[in-house]
């Protein structure tokens, strides 16, 4: 699930739940689902000096593994029901 991660480790690429809810066009709940799952990977920044409040960070690499899982298992699913015309 997430983990804490010190400031040198913070990357700018990575993503906020509602920019990842933004990104992917899903719900909060979906978000939190996905990282308990472990399709998405997420770290904690509230151990970070200064932080108030709990709060993640959602890997770029695990949302673009996510959209090319997501895109593999569509077309998957799209060839399929081709097949059984």
């Amino acid at each position: 699930m997430s983990q804490a991660i010190s400031t040198d480790r913070l990357r700018a690429s990575d993503l906020t739940i509602q920019q990842t809810m933004d990104e992917l066009g899903v719900s909060r709940d979906t978000i939190c689902r996905l990282i308990r799952r472990g399709e998405l990977s997420a770290y904690d920044i509230s151990a970070v000096p200064g932080a108030k409040r709990r709060a993640l960070r959602i890997r770029r690499s695990s949302i673009v593994d996510f959209k090319e899982r997501r895109a593999v298992t569509s077309k998957l699913s799209l060839q399929s029901l081709l097949e059984d015309l």
